[in-house]
């Protein structure tokens, strides 16, 4: 009977070790844990970019139906989403549409190891443009601000 007291305490001291190093849920070691991957996805996602956008050519192009766009989900808080023109007659497009993507998927793996009870102060703004090729280079024009939506007139 003492045998089974004392394996007992030992498993019981064993299991408390092992919470505390690795962090029980709600603890401070998990909170370390998730900071800790939300920089290294991050990080990544940032690299990833930079590959995507390295890879983005804006040129050659004879018409504007050669230009395209690359889609940039944010890293922030706040959901937002950048652009990058480059032509789809490159010899790195394929390769630049692959890791936009690659970035996005990343991106949506960093926002979901943000806290659901963070919260920001984010305003939504956007442009409307369009793609042009001038003297052999993809370009976007500004067209002005998105439409609002007006509110319903009284009668």
């Amino acid at each position: 009977m003492n045998f089974r007291i004392s394996a007992t305490l030992a498993s019981l001291a064993l299991l408390g070790a092992v919470t505390a190093a690795v962090g029980a849920p709600g603890t401070p070691g998990d909170h370390a844990s998730a900071a800790g991957e939300y920089e290294n996805l991050a990080e990544a996602a940032t690299a990833k970019r930079r590959e995507a956008e390295g890879l983005a050519a804006s040129g050659p192009c004879k018409s504007a139906d050669q230009c395209a766009v690359l889609r940039f989900e944010s890293l922030g808080q706040c959901t937002g989403v950048s652009h990058k023109t480059y032509s789809l007659v490159s010899a790195t497009a394929k390769a630049a549409r692959a890791a936009a993507a690659d970035y996005n998927v990343l991106a949506q793996q960093v926002h979901a190891t943000v806290a659901a009870g963070a919260t920001a102060s984010c305003t939504p703004s956007g442009g409307l443009w369009r793609l042009e090729c001038v003297a052999q280079k993809c370009v976007h024009t500004e067209q002005g601000l998105w439409p609002q939506e007006e509110g319903k007139k009284r009668k």
